[in-house]
This record gives structure tokens, C-alpha cells and sequence, in this order.
């Protein structure tokens, strides 16, 4: 860890906290990002955003939210700062930790939806859940077996210091542009799942499924969110100014 990061860390405090943006504050500490969401945050849509700007347009009071953040912000030595891995790296973490927990979560998801198929068959909420699944399951092979090698080979290129050749995907802001699509999609069918499940809060609630199944989504939808961060504000813009320094010289 570096010695003047952990200083700068620690010198951290109530009030210089505000000034520091959503973004930052979640690549000092990656667990920050539980807590934003807990509270409504939406940090990976404006990483930009100030905290000071995001607690203005909430109803908890500050001080409740900025003791949890303190905490972690200087707590330097348990936790990864996603913004000084390499790119390598980077992909590696998401494909490990947040990959590895999206599939386990779907897995869940969908064995509770077998086990209530005769109450959530041909339902709305059925449908729903069948279109998650298969999205998100298509959209992490997608990442594994096409953008994750391709920022890695990208990254390979810098070290050799070779040219990348482009083959056949023209520039890598192609696939990322997929991958922002889908991404959008992915929050998309969780809102309307979520919409479904208050909708038909009192029918569900009778037959046992609505605190359990909410349970299951929200953890999905949490690290969701982060997953999306860490790609969408992090991997692919440095992806792409790598691309772009390479591709120039």
C-alpha cells in the first residue's frame, strides 16, 4: 500500500469527506458502495457527483451516512482500491469475485422460482425472471470470453510495447458500447421485477414468497451496481484511453 495514500486516507474527516466525489470515495474503498446503495444512491450512474450533492437529495441525515463512510474511507488495509489496478487485474477481480457471485445469485433466484412455479408460472414475474437469467448468463460470457481477453490483450500490447491489431472488432469502443446496452437492460428488468413484486405484494406475502425473493434481489441488485461501476466508470474508459495511446503511436 502507499505510505502517502494511507496518510492521505486517514487525514480524511467529516467535513473533506463531502467534497470527495460518489466514485472516489467507492475506489478508496470498494465496500462503500453497500452503503450508498442501502441508501438509494445511485453511484454508478454520476461517480462525479460530490457526496455533499448526493446527501442533498435524500432524506437520511448526514451524519448517520458519513460515520459509516468515514470508517471505510480510512480503513486502508482491508479492502482493494479499484482504481489502482491495472487492467489485468481489474478484470480478473470482476471475473472472479462479482461474476462468481452474479451466477451463484441467478442460481438462487432461479431455484426459488422452481420451487414456486406453480404459483409463478406464465406470470409476469416469471417471465421476468426467465429474461435475467438468460441475459445476464449471455452477457458474462460475452465479458469472459471476448471483452475480458481483449482488454488484457490490449494491456499485453502496452507491455510489449506492440501495436494492437484491431481484427475484426474495429475499435474497442464497439464492444463496450454492447456492454453499456446490456447493462442498461439488466437494470432495467430489475426495476420491473421489483414494480411486479410490490404490485402484488399482498397476493405473494400469502404464499410466502415476497420477503425471501425480495431478499435474493436486493443482493443481486447491490452488486449489480457495483459490477456496473467498476465497469462502466473504471475498466472501459481506461480500456479505451489505452487503446487510444496505443493505437497513436
Amino acid at each position: 500500500m502507499n505510505t502517502n495514500m494511507k496518510k492521505e486516507r486517514l487525514s480524511i474527516n467529516a467535513d473533506s469527506i463531502k467534497e470527495l466525489t460518489l466514485g472516489e470515495i467507492i475506489n478508496t474503498n470498494i465496500t462503500a458502495a453497500k452503503v450508498f446503495y442501502s441508501y438509494n444512491i445511485p453511484f454508478f450512474r454520476n461517480p462525479a457527483q460530490t457526496l455533499a450533492d448526493a446527501l442533498n437529495k435524500i432524506d437520511t441525515p448526514d451524519k448517520k451516512i458519513i460515520l459509516q463512510l468515514l470508517q471505510l474511507v480510512n480503513d486502508s488495509d482491508k479492502e482493494y482500491s479499484p482504481d489502482n489496478m491495472d487492467l489485468r487485474e481489474l478484470t480478473t477481480y470482476i471475473e472472479k469475485k462479482h461474476h462468481l457471485f452474479v451466477k451463484d445469485a441467478l442460481n438462487k433466484i432461479e431455484e426459488y422460482r422452481i420451487q414456486r412455479e406453480i404459483v409463478l408460472q406464465e406470470s409476469e414475474l416469471f417471465q421476468l425472471i426467465y429474461q435475467l437469467n438468460r441475459e445476464m448468463i449471455m452477457h458474462m460470457q460475452k465479458e469472459e470470453k471476448m471483452m475480458f481477453p481483449l482488454i488484457r490483450y490490449l494491456f499485453d500490447s502496452e507491455r510489449f510495447n506492440e501495436r494492437p491489431k484491431s481484427r475484426n472488432y474495429g475499435t474497442v469502443r464497439n464492444p463496450i458500447q454492447q456492454m453499456f446496452v446490456e447493462h442498461e437492460s439488466a437494470t432495467s428488468m430489475l426495476n420491473k421485477i421489483k414494480l411486479v413484486l410490490d404490485k402484488h405484494h399482498d397476493d405473494l406475502s400469502e404464499k410466502n414468497i415476497t420477503n425471501h425473493f425480495n431478499s435474493l434481489i436486493n443482493e443481486f441488485e447491490s452488486d449489480l451496481y457495483l459490477h456496473i461501476h467498476l465497469e462502466n466508470n473504471i475498466l472501459f474508459p481506461k480500456a479505451i484511453e489505452l487503446e487510444n495511446k496505443l493505437t497513436k503511436q
